[in-house]
């Protein structure tokens, strides 16, 4: 796994070590297989993006975590 530094230290420390170990498991679905995808997950308050080349996982971003609001009975049909 690499996970740069800089972006292991936007994960509060202790929860770094849980990351590691959630991505060391690599949670991609199981039957994607492709090293030109990208994939994201939350994780905690922050948003980890990751590709997998081989048997190698990069983490090339983490962003903070933006729930999507969904539309409420009453919206729908509006």
């Amino acid at each position: 796994m690499e996970f740069p530094q800089e972006l292991l230290e936007k994960i509060p420390g202790e929860s770094r070590e849980a990351l590691i170990a959630v991505l060391a498991d690599d949670p991609r679905p199981a039957y994607q297989n492709d090293p030109e995808r990208s994939y994201g997950m939350p994780f905690g308050e922050k948003d980890i993006h990751f590709r997998v080349e081989g048997d190698i996982l990069r983490v090339y971003n983490v962003t903070d975590f933006v729930k999507k609001q969904q539309e409420s009975p009453a919206d729908c049909g509006k």
